[in-house]
């Protein structure tokens, strides 16, 4: 939550910008930059405005973070700020807009497996490259959720 939504002082789509600055940091930090066992803790975190960083974080990443977790929501960023920062320089937004922008690279084992380690469940295939060993990977993946999701229906 943002600190204008924690000390009821109304909001704006600036609360959005803060909340799309704490998924940046999880998304990147694999963990809030507030978080803490105590929800107390936690909020006066959130109000104090002091963030630390993982060691593994770019100072670039660090410096977006900083201006969109800022406590004034006036002093945020703004999206066009955020697209047109440094971090993005490699976004294309009209790609991505348009839906038109491909996909980042799926990590691969030593056996050129796609890497699956961390989805409990999903099979591994071999990608050679081509666009049926792409549709397989997609094709097995949404039936094994599918399926996982719907097993009690």
């Amino acid at each position: 939550m943002s600190p204008e939504i924690l000390l009821g002082t109304g909001h704006s789509y600036k609360t959005d910008i803060w909340s799309l600055g704490i998924l940046i940091y999880e998304l990147v930090g694999g963990y809030l930059p507030f978080n803490d066992t105590s929800p107390q803790k936690m909020n006066s975190k959130i109000v104090s405005g002091f963030i630390k960083f993982p060691k593994n974080m770019s100072g670039t990443l660090k410096e977006l973070i900083k201006n969109i977790l800022v406590y004034e929501p006036e002093q945020r960023l703004e999206m066009e700020e955020i697209q047109s920062h440094l971090f993005f320089k490699n976004v294309d937004w009209e790609q991505v807009k348009s839906l038109t922008m491909p996909s980042p690279s799926l990590t691969k084992d030593k056996s050129n497996k796609i890497d699956t380690q961390k989805y409990i469940g999903y099979k591994s295939v071999k990608n050679d490259g081509s666009s049926r060993a792409k549709a397989n990977f997609l094709g097995d993946f949404t039936l094994i959720k599918v399926n996982q999701e719907f097993k009690d229906f």
